[in-house]
């Protein structure tokens, strides 16, 4: 494919209306001839082009990486990336080009000026360059082609095509053609090969002058090998034999080979979004003025590297839109009038160099790739993107670029369309400006916000919206999580609160939403209340082309119907299915986290104060573990508290110097005297660890450890011994088994998953089984409700595996006949299987307004162990059972109130919207079933 160096018109927006002033992409950011340059002004107004606009707009170049860097090579560099659209119509790729202008437009602005805003794109091999003095976006055969221009009174310092009115100095921006960038391509300069095309406007006319005619071709997409009759129609464009035009090769005249050519159809001719005069900022209607750009298909499945202009052509009335070098006397500078006398001269203000002027920018080099890495679902399907964009700043230090936003903040789809976010940010903003984080830096990313987009605080970024997006780029819900959420970091270290250590820009995965509703998100960083929002909301409606998306389907089951880490392997009725637990047993243990206490990590030596045996928890800033010794004998040894299984080991080395562990064994223990070394094949195994400091390097224990005591004991090192790790497994004694279990999904209620379900008036007492280390009733599918029918508790093994199934969310519900009356819900990220049901973790209460004001004695599953009273929680004790205040309990039978309901041991609630008094019987209710989900 053979580039063609012609700016294609994209759109042109004709507006007989006022409209003055410059003119500043926003949405892909615009460049205003800036690279990376840290001061407030460009470096260098004259690098690329002529944008006659602010010295102080323009965005910075995106950097790929989290630090700064200058000169910055194309390497170091990040283009922003889209898709293009498909072969079809239906396969539309969206991309909403937003602007603002100075002064009005449209039809709502006074009668001033007439003015053009023009739209256009340039595919070729250029780069943005790597200094912010100098680059190119044209070649310099290009520089000098035309003449003919309206020039007014201005003395210009040259006859050649360079010396303009607004140029008259002939002063090089690039090698931007100053006419072609003041006028679109009208005529021509009579040179040799351009005659006919000048002159003459029929065939017939041309050949009789004793010329050749030829069909010059404009907007070429590319040349092709295929002729008119062997191609399909595309959407968007035509296939057309003629001369590509390129204005060199005609200038240097003879014969023109004419060529099959996929050109794009004519542009479309709008009015402009009506806009406020002397405003840089949102139109009359409130929104931004921006374009919906169907983004072209390119037949060869090339990735394009594209450039975007817009350009604004304004003019006055007195000089109309198509003079040209023959209409140069017709206008003057500053002329003179009479005053009602007749006698006195009055002077106007005209200068004829701002009358018929024209401002631009340019957004940087992006790229344009084939949806062939898709899968074949999202061939025809419409893609849609999200700006994060702005720049480091409060209002006054942007303008006129603008702060940090999402755009469109509001983005409507349906449940066929893909959502893709795209941001570019820098290192090497002006100093000392407004801003979280490290100075002069740009930071984005997308937290989910389950409460709403008026939530300021997420007590953490919601899972739940990754339970019903599809995965368009073949990532999976922990990898989008990771560039969405952590703003594209994919570092060992630990990530920044602030983003500090992410990179600056990204292009994150694309998905899919399955399910209608509204989705609102923030960027953490950015989202500053009375500074400046930084939020969006995704509204989804049903589409037509996929099937509607129910929690627990077989082909999409939701996070807690599916995401237990294994598939469904058979529906039956009423939302129960068969999973299994295949990898339920490989959550952290605590180490990193340190709910492993210092005093449970001990070694046979230490170096010192710096690094002692607490000092190797993973990813640690703090140095490592250190022994004095350098010998195979020296060991670090974790104590889990009790008999844990142990399944994988995950190792770092020091952090601040070059120094980690190549080999180590493993020994375990039960009583912490008495260690055998893990082996295999009847041999002490050596795992192969580090070969740097910062790497994790896991190791899998297959089969697993079921002790309380590990050692880990370095076998080879490089430098000095030197460790971090962690241990994964889980907290229960008997390993979860791997056969397929039936489990309830609640999708009625958004796809939950009960776990646990106690039943009021079963003798067995309910902590007993909850605590316990086996499951109870899990293979009875009649137990799979929420009524007390089935006569025994319920409990399957995610209880077990609470911290490898690691989900984010569990509910309480009280049921009376299979009716919810009492619903609670909690944070359980980072929980095990007891400490989640807690004052800080609840979240919400459907019932009691007042549950998280109240001090209270009890919150907790064991609750007052001596009375038996569990799942408890209690605001107080009076001294006798008469004052006892609380809001549930699974009451044990010590006092007058836990006695005559209909069930012993009772599932008892306040009935009010606050705490009751346990005597007030009116005010007390008795479930039949309380029951545990998660999702």
């Amino acid at each position: 494919m053979k580039s063609i160096f012609v700016w294609a018109c994209l759109i042109l927006t004709v507006l007989f209306q006022p409209g003055e002033s410059d003119i500043y992409l926003h949405t892909p950011p615009g460049s205003n001839n800036r690279l990376n340059g840290e001061g407030a002004q460009v470096t260098n107004a004259n690098r690329l082009f002529n944008s006659q606009n602010n010295g102080n707009a323009g965005y910075n170049v995106g950097d790929k990486l989290g630090s700064k860097k200058s000169p910055l090579p194309e390497t170091d560099q990040l283009p922003q990336e889209f898709y293009m659209s498909g072969f079809d119509d239906k396969a539309a790729t969206e991309v909403e080009i937003m602007w603002t202008n100075q002064h009005g437009t449209g039809k709502q602005a006074d009668h001033f000026v007439e003015s053009q805003v023009i739209l256009q794109y340039m595919c070729q091999e250029f780069p943005d360059g790597d200094v912010p003095l100098t680059n190119i976006n044209s070649q310099f055969k290009y520089h000098t082609i035309r003449n003919g221009l309206f020039t007014a009174d201005q003395q210009l310092k040259g006859n050649s095509p360079i010396y303009t009115r607004q140029n008259n100095a002939g002063n090089r921006r690039g090698y931007e053609v100053p006419e072609e960038r003041n006028q679109c391509p009208k005529k021509n300069d009579g040179q040799p090969g351009e005659k006919c095309a000048a002159k003459y406007l029929t065939a017939e006319a041309c050949k009789n002058a004793g010329g050749k005619w030829t069909r010059f071709i404009t907007n070429v997409m590319e040349r092709t090998r295929g002729v008119l009759s062997t191609c399909h129609g595309i959407d968007g464009m035509e296939m057309k034999r003629g001369v590509p035009y390129e204005p060199h090769e005609v200038a240097q005249g003879g014969d023109l080979l004419e060529q099959y050519v996929l050109v794009q159809k004519p542009p479309e001719v709008l009015y402009a979004p009506s806009t406020y005069i002397n405003h840089n900022g949102v139109g009359r209607d409130g929104n931004f003025t921006s374009y919906k750009w169907k983004v072209p298909f390119f037949p060869s499945n090339v990735t394009q590297r594209c450039v975007l202009r817009i350009r604004y052509n304004i003019t006055s009335d007195d000089v109309p839109r198509d003079f040209d070098a023959s209409d140069n006397d017709k206008v003057k500078g500053n002329p003179k009038t009479k005053a009602i006398d007749g006698e006195t001269d009055l002077q106007l203000a005209l200068n004829t160099a701002q009358v018929g002027r024209t401002f631009q920018d340019r957004t940087y080099v992006f790229l344009l790739k084939p949806r062939g890495v898709l899968a074949e679902k999202y061939q025809k399907t419409t893609i849609k993107y999200i700006f994060g964009m702005g720049k480091r700043g409060n209002i006054q230090q942007a303008y006129p670029s603008m702060e940090y936003r999402f755009f469109p903040e509001l983005l409507r789809v349906t449940t066929d369309d893909v959502v893709c976010f795209v941001w570019s940010g820098s290192n090497h903003n002006p100093r000392g400006r407004a801003g979280q984080g490290t100075d002069q830096t740009d930071r984005t990313n997308v937290c989910w916000v389950e409460e709403g987009c008026s939530s300021l605080k997420p007590p953490t970024c919601s899972s739940a919206f990754l339970d019903v997006v599809d995965h368009v780029n073949k990532f999976d819900s922990d990898e989008l999580n990771l560039h969405l959420n952590k703003g594209c970091y994919t570092g060992s270290a630990k990530l920044d609160a602030e983003l500090n250590n992410a990179p600056a820009s990204c292009n994150p995965p694309c998905f899919r939403i399955m399910l209608p509703g509204e989705y609102c998100y923030m960027g953490t960083r950015n989202n500053n209340f009375s500074n400046r929002r930084h939020m969006g909301k995704i509204i989804v409606t049903q589409g037509t082309v996929f099937p509607k998306f129910e929690y627990g389907s077989k082909s999409h089951p939701g996070r807690s119907c599916k995401d237990i880490k294994d598939k469904v392997k058979e529906k039956l009725s009423n939302g129960i299915y068969w999973i299994t637990l295949k990898k339920a047993c490989s959550a952290p243990l605590g180490i990193e986290k340190g709910s492993i206490t210092n005093a449970q990590i001990t070694a046979s030596t230490q170096y010192g104060s710096q690094y002692r045996s607490y000092y190797a928890r993973l990813n640690s800033n703090s140095g490592s573990w250190v022994p004095t010794s350098l010998n195979a004998h020296q060991w670090l040894r974790v104590d889990l508290g009790k008999k844990t299984s142990v399944t994988e080991i995950k190792t770092q080395g020091r952090y601040n110097y070059d120094q980690w562990v190549t080999s180590y064994r493993v020994s375990y223990s039960n009583d912490g005297s008495n260690f055998q070394t893990y082996q295999e094949n009847n041999k002490d195994k050596i795992f192969q660890a580090n070969r740097d400091r910062h790497t994790v390097v896991s190791n899998v224990l297959n089969p697993a450890i079921h002790a309380r005591y590990i050692r880990i004991l370095p076998y080879s090192w490089h430098g000095h011994i030197a460790l971090r790790l962690e241990l994964l497994g889980c907290l229960s004694v008997v390993p979860v088994p791997e056969t397929a279990f039936p489990v309830f999904c609640d999708m009625d209620a958004g796809g939950w998953t009960m776990v646990f379900k106690a039943v009021g008036g079963v003798e067995k007492n309910v902590y007993e089984v909850y605590k316990s280390d086996q499951t109870s009733s899990e293979d009875k599918v009649e137990a799979l409700n929420v009524t007390n029918k089935y006569r025994d508790h319920y409990k399957n093994r995610i209880v077990l595996a609470w911290q490898a199934f690691d989900a984010p969310e569990a509910r309480v519900n009280l049921y009376e006949g299979g009716k919810s009356k009492v619903e609670l819900t909690f944070n359980v990220k980072g929980t095990d299987n007891q400490n989640w049901f807690s004052d800080s973790k609840l979240t919400h209460s459907s019932q009691w307004h007042d549950i998280k004001k109240e001090s209270k004695n009890y919150f907790s599953i064991s609750g007052d162990a001596t009375k038996k009273r569990h799942f408890f929680i209690n605001r107080g004790y009076a001294g006798n059972c008469a004052g006892d205040t609380g809001w549930m309990v699974i009451a044990g039978k010590e006092c007058n109130w836990e006695r005559g309901h209909r069930h012993k041991n009772p599932i008892l609630y306040s009935k009010l919207s606050k705490y009751t008094r346990w005597e007030e019987k009116n005010h007390v209710g008795e479930a039949d079933v309380l029951a545990v989900f998660l999702r």
